[in-house]
């Protein structure tokens, strides 16, 4: 047997025992069944009470002619009953009765589990993807995450609702019904008590099911609690990664509204995970190359031993960074500006980009290579459209 089939069986087993509690629930199903149901019985055995002392002396109790000779008997008489029997024509149409109601309304089969006690998360699960698969204008109203929730705390279920985070089957279909009923701020303060780290799943999840303008919307929930002095140094962790990927598909897509986009662009230096991320960000998606030009400044002042530090693949990323930041400069006429940049970048960088970070700087800037850059082909490459009839003196490195 392939092993890999072993957790699709289980999911779809799974799957199958719950639409069955729903389709088939166990008995009672209403408690005016249950009512019925113990009436019955209480009938039943009262009922035997009185024909034993009566023919107790006639009847044996091991005499099979006995209407109740023994407790199995007993049982089977009351299943037998009128109320408790039904045709198959009639359990067929009751079948399609439960069918019927869990598409139409499931949130109310589940809180019919839950009074029965016979409630499960699996139960939840699938009454909510129901729920917010086929979600109508008539159903707005019904506001099923608040109901579905309420009957996983009676039931046991759950300790306290910040638990549904803790339960990945559950929390996605429950966390959206909650924000079909505008409850984000709520679920933005469970998020960061349980476990901040969930912040960028939930956005991406309100993405998917409503799309990038709710989830910018629920992206400055986080940043406004996030905003206040005690939580301001888990900004960046918590929102820097979603926050690019936000501005990608803002920019790829140009479904997000350009007041919204904006404030992304003009908040990026407060969530951005870094610098040089605010940077990239700024560059890729504003098309702003000002903070790039500070950054490299800031960097290009550092000290020694901070360069000697600086790893091999900050380096390789930051040399790229640069590059991309000379061609916007040039892309927007600031040539200066582009030309400074790779100063820096040609210096701190060479052995990145194919120099020779050994050779002395006076040998550097005494050759002599062409139009632009002088000693580095991707420079030259860059500026040489640019700078066509321009003679640069000296080294632009």
């Amino acid at each position: 047997m392939n092993p890999t089939n072993a957790p699709r069986f289980s999911a779809s087993s799974t799957l199958l025992k719950s639409l069955s509690s729903v389709i088939h629930p166990p008995l009672p199903l209403t408690p005016r069944e249950s009512n019925t149901l113990l009436r019955a019985v209480q009938d039943s055995f009262r009922q035997q009470l009185v024909a034993s002392d009566v023919e107790s002396s006639a009847v044996s109790s091991n005499d099979p002619r006995a209407p109740y000779a023994s407790p199995n008997a007993h049982l089977g008489n009351v299943l037998k009953m009128v109320s408790f029997s039904s045709s198959p024509e009639e359990a067929r149409k009751q079948r399609e009765q439960r069918i019927k109601r869990y598409l139409v309304d499931p949130i109310s089969v589940f809180e019919e589990h839950v009074s029965l006690g016979t409630a499960t998360i699996d139960l939840a699960r699938c009454c909510l993807a129901r729920y917010n698969d086929h979600k109508t204008d008539s159903m707005d109203s019904q506001l099923g995450g608040s109901r579905v929730l309420k009957g996983l705390l009676t039931a046991g279920l759950l300790e306290r609702p910040e638990h549904i985070l803790d339960n990945t089957a559950l929390s996605y279909n429950l966390l959206v019904a909650l924000v079909h009923e505008g409850k984000e701020d709520l679920l933005v303060r469970w998020t960061l008590q349980e476990d901040s780290s969930r912040s960028r799943k939930f956005i991406q999840q309100v993405e998917k099911h409503f799309g990038l303008e709710r989830a910018t919307q629920v992206f400055f929930a986080f940043y406004e609690r996030l905003s206040d002095p005690p939580n301001t140094q888990l900004m960046a962790q918590v929102l820097g990664v979603i926050g690019r990927e936000l501005c990608r598909a803002a920019k790829k897509t140009g479904a997000l509204l350009t007041p919204q986009f904006d404030r992304l662009l003009s908040t990026s230096q407060h969530w951005a995970i870094s610098p040089a991320e605010n940077t990239m960000i700024q560059l890729r998606f504003g098309n702003n190359v000002q903070p790039g030009l500070e950054f490299f400044a800031s960097i290009d002042a550092c000290s020694e031993r901070w360069w000697a530090d600086l790893s091999a693949t900050r380096r390789k990323k930051f040399a790229l960074l640069g590059m991309e930041l000379a061609q916007g400069c040039l892309a927007q006429g600031r040539l200066n500006d582009g030309l400074k940049v790779s100063r820096v970048v040609s210096k701190r960088f060479a052995e990145q980009l194919g120099g020779s970070p050994r050779q002395p700087v006076e040998s550097r800037a005494a050759q002599t290579r062409g139009e632009a850059a002088e000693h580095l082909e991707v420079f030259r490459e860059m500026f040489k459209g640019a700078l066509r009839k321009e003679k640069l003196s000296g080294s632009l490195v």
